[in-house]
């Protein structure tokens, strides 16, 4: 069996050994002066550009050549003559981009890039270096976009040239060499990577050495949000341990790191000038409890902020500081503490809707529930939908429709006989709501019988467009929304062809050769079906899992079988990303079936649609099953028992640590509430045991609120 991975071939070498020489310290810049002895009083701010390096650099060595400039990355080198140089960003490999790169043969936009043989990718000196002439030198700055510990950043480099990194460079006559130089800067994470081919000039050395010393960043970055980070979380007291604040650089920076008792919250992004200025706020809060009973993010006491502005000129200036003083031990000497305006009414959550005893309810953290709607009896809950302002409500007796604003109700449909359970799907092309439900039908072989059936918005018709005497899942739409793919299932976890229902006449207008078992995962747009299938790599050899994804767009319909990276394994949950390019999975050493022995989880994953590769998005922790809990826009991991998370956003891939405010596990199984995330992705709502309650948490700070939900109440999702 052929086994897929992601190789990416790093040159290891630990940071702190790496980065040569000790990096001078930065110069605390003046306090900012306070008019009075009242702490309320106006702040007389001081504007300071911020020193990037205390002694001047000696200029190197002239080098007869050319000088290349790089604005986009604030940076400048000298070349020899015969040398090129190119600017990024190029994406080298999955966590690589490539920001500048030089060859000394002098060939425009080159770039060494990973390289895949197969199913395997690998990018590291051995790839690098079959792409180059065998007297080349290449030197290329990358900026790694995953996998360090962002809690764990610094120190700051704060040469302002790149020598202080290195006490050898490679480059000798007569074999290949490489070496990688790790550096933190500007809230990234850089390699500086070099190579020389084997047969490069006895003088490379002293060559490169000349390029090298020349490489200069400029002494700020404006309107570069991660530049704006660093710079300002050098003018923190050292009392605070200023480099955890720092988190990886984005357009906007949302980070929080709790870290014992103490919580550090950073926000950094352009201003609405729209002329590169930059602000960035930082929050200090200590003697954080377990368990935050409000969304008051800056609590009275124990809390302490700094609000900064990054110029278009390169300044940098405290323009508020305020709440309580530091502790004791931690209190800075040099300046006071100023008031500033609390951040809590920035981060009021939205509400969250559930019914409970036939009452449409709203929910929001520290408030009573707030009625709105009274409801016809029609059984339990068993399927829910937020539609343009209105709650469609499937229970086991009727469809109901509620009208979030105003509260009117009505029942648009009656069944004969109770629904055991089902599901709503909407049509937006077609204005059309669709529910499938599962009755208890004795008559039929599997004791089951299925319904699908229609809800014009617009018009307020319905009708009843299918039924037969087996459950019957529902898919999606077809991609022109003129069909419906719907799933026959049944007692038995396998299934065979998915089969197409004309939405106009109810009919079977055709079906699609599928087969698989267990989960199934549609894309967006309906062009994918992914689910999952057994095989055996050999006769009379022990079954095997993989994911077969099945183009529902091609004719015939063709399909992609997917190796696991581990066997035996098995898929725990899968979830496409919107342009349908990735389908995510958990993966473990058990199946369903054997949930109640010890289960070791292997993390998460992604699958390339179009290429079939496969590779590894975060690790598993011990104690059980990696959960996915997804909407359109954000994927969230979260491990048993553990707080600490990763939210994926769907759209790029981005990854973000975070640390939930207490170990918390679903209730109900969070993938069957698309809800559970905001529709920003800001917002999680989370069930907590064994406490059996309910909260919300404001992602970007780890913030959290207590909802009242009384037990046995259905859960709908954010309004």
């Amino acid at each position: 069996m052929t086994r897929i991975c992601i190789l990416l071939v790093i040159l290891a070498c630990v940071i702190s050994a790496c980065t040569g020489a000790p990096t001078p310290s930065i110069s605390t810049p003046n306090p900012t002066k306070v008019s009075g002895e009242n702490p309320t009083s106006e702040v007389e701010t001081e504007k300071t550009e911020l020193p990037v390096a205390q002694a001047a650099t000696p200029e190197p060595t002239p080098v007869p050549g050319h000088q290349f400039r790089s604005d986009r990355y604030h940076q400048v080198i000298n070349l020899p003559l015969e040398w090129a140089a190119s600017e990024g960003p190029v994406e080298l490999a999955r966590v690589f981009t490539g920001n500048i790169a030089l060859n000394s043969w002098g060939e425009q936009d080159f770039w060494a890039e990973a390289v895949t043989q197969g199913n395997t990718t690998g990018y590291g000196p051995e790839e690098v270096l079959a792409q180059m002439p065998p007297d080349g030198i290449y030197v290329a700055l990358v900026e790694q976009s995953g996998g360090p510990a962002w809690g764990q950043y610094g120190p700051e480099y704060n040469d302002e040239t790149l020598e202080a990194l290195w006490d050898e460079l490679p480059c000798q006559s007569g074999s290949a060499a490489s070496a990688i130089y790790p550096f933190y800067k500007w809230s990234r994470l850089f390699r500086l990577e070099v190579y020389c081919g084997p047969e490069s000039p006895a003088d490379g050395r002293v060559t490169l050495g000349h390029v090298l010393q020349s490489w200069r960043f400029d002494s700020a970055a404006p309107g570069d949000v991660g530049w704006a980070l660093a710079a300002a979380s050098q003018m923190l007291p050292e009392q605070v341990e200023p480099e955890k604040f720092v988190a990886q650089a984005k357009d906007v920076i949302d980070s929080t790191r709790t870290e014992a008792s103490t919580v550090r919250y950073t926000h950094a992004a352009e201003g609405n000038e729209g002329n590169g200025t930059i602000y960035v706020e930082f929050m200090y809060i200590w003697d954080y409890p377990d368990l935050i009973q409000s969304f008051d993010l800056c609590p009275q006491g124990q809390c302490h902020t700094w609000n900064y502005q990054a110029s278009p000129q390169g300044e940098i200036t405290l323009i508020s500081e305020g709440g309580a003083p530091l502790p004791e031990a931690d209190r800075p000497t040099a300046t006071p503490a100023i008031p500033a305006a609390t951040l809590s009414a920035r981060f009021e959550a939205p509400p969250f809707l559930y019914v409970y005893q036939n009452q449409l309810i709203e929910a929001r953290p520290g408030q009573e529930g707030k009625v709105l709607a009274d409801l016809d009896e029609l059984g339990d809950v068993k399927a829910t939908l937020i539609v343009e302002g209105a709650v469609y409500l499937l229970r086991e007796m009727g469809l109901q429709r509620v009208e979030v604003a105003g509260g009117a109700s009505e029942t648009l449909q009656e069944f004969e006989m109770p629904v055991l359970y089902g599901e709503l799907l909407y049509n937006s092309k077609m204005g059309l709501l669709l529910y499938s439900a599962t009755l208890d039908q004795s008559c039929t072989e599997s004791g089951l019988g299925g319904q699908i059936g229609t809800y014009q918005i617009e018009s307020g018709t319905n009708k009843l467009l299918l039924a037969e005497g087996y459950p019957m899942k529902l898919l999606g739409v077809s991609s022109d929304r003129m069909s419906l793919y719907m799933l026959p299932v049944g007692c038995d976890p396998s299934y065979g062809p998915i089969q197409v229902i004309s939405l106009a006449s109810g009919q079977k207008v055709g079906e699609l050769p599928t087969q698989g078992e267990l989960f199934t995962a549609i894309s967006p747009s309906a062009r994918f079906f992914a689910t999952l299938q057994p095989y055996s790599a050999s006769d009379g050899g022990d079954l095997l899992e993989r994911i077969v994804i099945y183009d529902l767009a091609s004719r015939p319909v063709t399909s992609l079988k997917v190796e696991l990276p581990k066997q035996p394994a098995h898929v725990w949950g899968m979830y496409w990303s919107p342009d349908y390019r990735w389908l995510y999975f958990t993966l473990a050493s058990q199946d369903m079936s054997e949930i109640d022995t010890e289960v070791l989880s292997y993390g998460l994953w992604r699958v390339d649609s179009l290429l079939g590769t496969v590779e590894q998005v975060a690790g598993g922790m011990p104690g059980g099953v990696s959960r996915i809990t997804a909407n359109h826009n954000w994927l969230l991991v979260r491990h048993p028992g553990q707080a600490i998370s990763l939210r994926i956003s769907l759209q790029t891939g981005d990854t973000d640590p975070f640390s939930l405010p207490y170990p918390a596990i679903p209730g109900r199984s969070l993938s069957e509430l698309p809800s559970a995330f905001s529709l920003d992705g800001r917002w999680l709502f989370v069930w907590h045991a064994p406490q059996g309650i309910a909260s919300v948490v404001y992602l970007p700070s780890g913030g959290a609120g207590l909802i009242d939900i009384p037990e046995g109440a259905a859960l709908v999702g954010w309004e």
